[in-house]
């Protein structure tokens, strides 16, 4: 309904209460009341009803103003993400969890995006032998949060070489919740020539 359906939906309910006991039905007619105190009355309910009205219409209207500002930061967070070149990351520690990878995995990494959300640990074969290792210790690591910065070289499908500079923050977690990152990584092949 929203906040105007809210209003209307309470005149038409005031409205039918003054006709009913205006016409000698419904609640407030059949009292013995003079009919001034009767419509007193109504008039008492129609501003009780009025007051009720306003405090929804606020409520939804708060509710609704809240759910667009979502929607919006939302957007805008999307379009960053799927339109920088680098590819933007949220995980759990220890890549037991993707929770977002951008669209530039697929153009960097050569693979579907999609095979993160359900091998986490799928990252770990593209990545050079030679820097598996280290890299594994890094992603892995079950110490303290903290940021890392690192470069390693990946291989694609197609066989082709690229080095990658990747780092990770730490996402303050509340107690109970698992621990997650938030990074970035970045082809750097080129100014590794």
């Amino acid at each position: 309904l929203g906040p105007a359906g809210a209003a209307w939906a309470n005149v038409v309910l005031a409205s039918t209460v003054l006709w009913y006991g205006s016409h000698g039905s419904g609640s407030v007619a059949g009292t013995g009341e003079p009919l001034v105190t009767q419509v007193l009355h109504a008039y008492i309910f129609v501003a009780i009803a009025a007051v009720s009205s306003l405090i929804i219409a606020a409520v939804f209207a708060e509710r609704w103003s809240a759910t667009l500002s979502l929607q919006q930061s939302e957007r805008r967070l999307r379009q960053i993400a799927e339109h920088i070149t680098e590819v933007f990351w949220i995980a759990e520690a220890g890549m037991e969890r993707v929770v977002f990878v951008s669209r530039a995995y697929e153009r960097i990494w050569g693979r579907d995006v999609g095979l993160l959300y359900v091998n986490p640990r799928s990252l770990l074969d593209s990545i050079h032998p030679a820097d598996r290792e280290a890299v594994q210790s890094v992603l892995t690591s079950h110490g303290p949060p903290r940021p890392f910065d690192h470069e390693y070289r990946i291989v694609r499908p197609d066989g082709a070489v690229r080095h990658i500079w990747d780092r990770g923050f730490p996402i303050p977690a509340a107690p109970g919740e698992r621990q997650q990152y938030v990074g970035i990584a970045q082809d750097v092949t080129d100014r590794q020539r």
